[in-house]
């Protein structure tokens, strides 16, 4: 489950969903009484929440702790994901005191210049010393916290791979290494972001080429949940219409309705019966991208975008 509780964020990184989608409808801050529902009804069968989204949860750490807690009544595992940019000591504090299982700190480079040139409009100094001040806390409260710093690979900073190695090893952090994503098969995108080693150019997306056969891991496991408290396809379509709403259906009607049943059809291994072209997300995603040969693509536009209809 992933669950976003709030909608803004403190910086413009130009390939983030927000700047590239319109967002039907998402907007503000999750309901927290929403979330009792949520986790009532899904309490017996989740083993993990991410408390992220598209906004930044440390804007409203009050709010995002709340969720925690919430998760944690049912003993479910939480995961979080921050630019660090905003952590002061004494929310470094709170953030380990909270009972997170997992926190993921943002980071795209070492030097300001590096780091800049995605993350716009933050200091990748206030990002470093906020992750450091998590991991001074954490040491203080003596917490089983995880701390992963996570650095998203692109042009502009793929020669600071190895001085990123070394700080995390003084700072005693493990740093995760990871494509970046959301370039599709836009050329100029991919120009302007994709890195020259190839391991990590997997978000320059080319249809038809092979990976392994599995299916989508959202439209079978998981279930994404705007601030708006919206249900999502999966985080990559959190812009585009939602399933539905959860202030006036449940999580298991949305899921196993007709839109969610019409959706996982794309990934049927048979050639898809027209040739219309697959809409956002799919169309830039890797999963679908390299499970379907080109003329396999074209899954139909109204198998994606159907509305759920009444039983």
């Amino acid at each position: 489950l992933f669950i976003e509780p709030l909608y803004y964020c403190n910086l413009r990184c130009p390939l983030c969903l927000r700047h590239q989608q319109e967002f039907a409808g998402n907007k503000g801050k999750i309901d927290l009484g929403l979330v009792d529902r949520i986790f009532e009804e899904l309490g017996p069968y989740l083993f993990q929440c991410s408390i992220f989204g598209n906004g930044e949860p440390t804007l409203d750490w009050t709010r995002t702790a709340a969720v925690i807690a919430a998760a944690r009544r049912h003993r479910i595992f939480t995961t979080v994901s921050t630019n660090a940019t905003l952590i002061t000591e004494a929310m470094a504090e709170r953030i380990v005191s909270s009972g997170l299982d997992y926190l993921i700190c943002a980071i795209d480079g070492v030097s300001q210049e590096a780091y800049e040139s995605y993350r716009v409009g933050g200091k990748v100094e206030d990002a470093l010393n906020g992750m450091r001040r998590v991991l001074a806390a954490k040491r203080r409260q003596g917490s089983r916290l995880v701390v992963e710093w996570q650095y998203l690979v692109h042009k502009h900073n793929e020669h600071e791979l190895d001085e990123a190695r070394r700080l995390a090893k003084e700072m005693g952090v493990a740093v995760r290494f990871a494509p970046i994503q959301g370039m599709g098969e836009d050329s100029g995108k991919q120009e302007q972001w994709a890195a020259s080693d190839p391991k990590y150019r997997e978000g320059v997306l080319t249809h038809g080429v092979p990976m392994k056969k599995h299916h989508c891991y959202w439209l079978w496991r998981s279930v994404q949940i705007n601030a708006a408290g919206t249900m999502a396809r999966c985080a990559s379509s959190a812009g585009e219409t939602p399933v539905g709403s959860l202030h006036s259906q449940s999580i298991a009607d949305l899921y196993n309705g007709t839109t969610s049943q019409s959706q996982r059809r794309i990934f049927n291994p048979a050639p898809m019966p027209d040739e219309e072209e697959v809409p956002g997300p799919c169309n830039t995603c890797t999963i679908y991208v390299r499970c379907h040969t080109p003329r396999e693509r074209s899954a139909t536009k109204k198998a994606v975008t159907l509305e759920v209809m009444p039983a």
